[in-house]
């Protein structure tokens, strides 16, 4: 049972930093496309 909880809570991890760095990207790309204006 801890076993599987360690592995659910690292899914979880990884989807949440691969969901930041999404919107980071999405972030740097805006900035980048106003800064081209």
């Amino acid at each position: 049972m801890a076993k599987k909880k360690h592995l659910m809570r690292m899914m979880l991890k990884k989807e949440c930093g691969m969901k930041d760095r999404g919107e980071l990207r999405l972030k740097l790309g805006a900035s980048k496309l106003y800064n081209a204006d």
